[in-house]
């Protein structure tokens, strides 16, 4: 009987790999540990990509020290809190300043550096982590660092520019929209690491509206500060077709800004959260080995004591030690 070609099925085998570390869907945050790599997530259908990131991380961000886990949440909650913060009184600042607002503005601005700080921190590396070039580049800290500490730097120019007369303000003036447009560009690098630190930790959703959000933001943030330099610069001078299109241009920059911002806020929070669950998942697995471990010493202890139990019930009598027989005892004489 011939056989139909169409029933003959391939024999090749699709080669996958199960997820043996915690990692959480992109899209409804569902723990995909055990799943193939090549499936979809059992909660929302989302296909699991987990062929790129498998390739660069070896390790999770749930498999990191405690300790390192609590300092990335409290610095992507300060990140969160005061970005906000920051936008804010630094639009107030250039709006009108007052020393209200720069002492307002200094003390976001030291807790953002502060939340970059902890965030850039180095990783505790284990026998099975592998080095990441983004994530562990000194050289990419050291700029991340660098660059954010120009907006306390900022506050100091603006203290100057509130505190002195011409022409110190109109220097200070300068130099602080200066530092803020170096400052806003320097949310590119950051925004890098943080894209690295979320595909760490298995979301590259997250990465990818990192990066998205940090181009929008050093954009708008660089055509917004230009328009208030030039703006600056030509105060009281005859206005132009150049000067009012530019000027435009960097209200509707402000706008796409304060947009953007929300957007990169709301990651933040979720990076936060990442870690925040991490941390909870990290001390649950502490105690579950722990409680495990008691109860396996606690099973040999028993063990051990039955085995002694039931050693000493099948034991052979004692018998007496061979030796001299006792004299006998001596009859007197009748």
């Amino acid at each position: 009987m011939p056989i139909d070609p169409r029933e003959i099925k391939s024999g090749r085998v699709k080669l996958y790999e199960l997820i043996t570390t915690d990692r959480l869907c992109g899209r409804c945050r569902y723990n995909l540990k055990g799943l193939p790599s090549n499936g979809r997530c059992p909660e929302c259908g989302t296909a699991i990509s987990g062929s790129g990131r498998s390739r660069r991380f070896s390790d999770n961000l749930g498999d990191a020290p405690l300790f390192h886990l609590k300092a990335l949440a409290f610095g992507a909650c300060l990140l969160a809190v005061f970005s906000i913060v920051c936008a804010y009184c630094f639009a107030f600042l250039e709006q009108g300043p007052t020393m209200r607002t720069a002492a307002i503005a200094g003390v976001s601005s030291v807790a953002w550096w502060v939340g970059v700080y902890l965030l850039t921190g180095r990783r505790q590396f284990s026998d099975h982590t592998l080095p990441d070039a983004v994530l562990d580049s000194v050289w990419l800290r050291r700029v991340n660092l660098a660059a954010q500490a120009l907006w306390p730097a900022a506050v100091i120019a603006w203290v100057l520019f509130i505190r002195s007369g011409p022409p110190v303000n109109r220097i200070a003036h300068t130099v602080a929209l200066g530092l803020q447009l170096v400052g806003s560009f320097g949310l590119v690098p950051l925004a890098v690491h943080l894209s690295a630190l979320a595909d760490w930790a298995g979301d590259s959703g997250l990465a990818e509206r990192f990066r998205i959000s940090a181009w929008a933001l050093a954009a708008c943030g660089i055509i917004s500060e230009v328009g208030g330099l030039v703006h600056g610069f030509k105060a009281g001078a005859t206005p132009s077709i150049a000067g009012g299109l530019l000027w435009f241009g960097s209200i509707w920059a402000t706008l796409g800004l304060s947009i953007t911002q929300l957007v990169f806020l709301f990651s933040l929070f979720q990076l936060a959260s990442m870690a925040i669950w991490a941390i909870s998942n990290s001390t649950h697995a502490a105690q579950a080995s722990r409680r495990l471990l008691e109860k396996r010493l606690a099973h040999e202890q028993e063990m051990a004591q039955r085995t002694a139990v039931a050693g000493a019930l099948n034991a052979p009598p004692a018998m007496p030690r061979p030796g001299r027989l006792p004299p006998k005892p001596r009859v007197p004489p009748t």
